[in-house]
């Protein structure tokens, strides 16, 4: 009886020494992490999907924005996840940002910017009915350019039995790592 309300937005300022509830990560893989200074260090996993953790999404439209230390040594990103091997993520790697959408475990660059050094990168994505996906980038926080010229269509996420998550992403060898500052959905 009643009318649930659900939540407008979620932050994760990664202020204590672990994560906040409600992240989740592949059953299948060794995610390992650490929290500190309002930092979360995600060691990278060399596989297509690379190390992941992810919150349920809980509407249709949102948006998500994670800001991402560019001293990081794998590749940073921010994520929309089905499951290992059905994801699509905007990565900072050097002075590169890279768009790769993981379709039934094969991946492909969809699309790629350089951009001018700076200590951190703000990657955000907008997604309207589940399926029609803008990545974009800011060094400054207020002026955000878009990575695709074109909403890409992430129909194919998830899988029947799974919910999408929206999450971070470090892909790269072994002993690197992506470093996150402030996780923020909008609904």
């Amino acid at each position: 009886y009643g009318t649930v309300k659900h939540p407008t937005r979620f932050v994760d300022h990664f202020a204590g020494a672990k994560l906040t509830d409600g992240w989740h990560w592949s059953v299948f893989q060794n995610v390992t992490y650490t929290v500190s200074k309002n930092t979360l260090q995600l060691k990278a996993l060399s596989s297509p999907g690379g190390a992941y953790i992810g919150q349920s999404v809980r509407s249709a439209n949102y948006n998500a924005r994670v800001t991402v230390q560019t001293k990081s040594t794998a590749s940073a990103g921010l994520a929309l996840i089905g499951d290992d091997k059905n994801i699509m993520y905007a990565a900072v790697k050097g002075n590169r940002i890279y768009v790769t959408q993981l379709k039934a475990g094969k991946a492909e660059v969809i699309a790629e910017k350089t951009y001018k050094a700076s200590p951190t990168v703000i990657l955000k994505v907008s997604v309207q009915n589940n399926t029609q996906v803008s990545f974009m980038y800011s060094t400054d926080g207020t002026k955000f350019i878009p990575l695709n010229d074109q909403q890409l269509d992430a129909s194919y996420l998830p899988p029947w039995d799974r919910a999408v998550r929206a999450g971070l992403v470090s892909k790269g060898e072994t002993g690197t790592s992506a470093l996150f500052r402030e996780f923020v959905i909008n609904y």
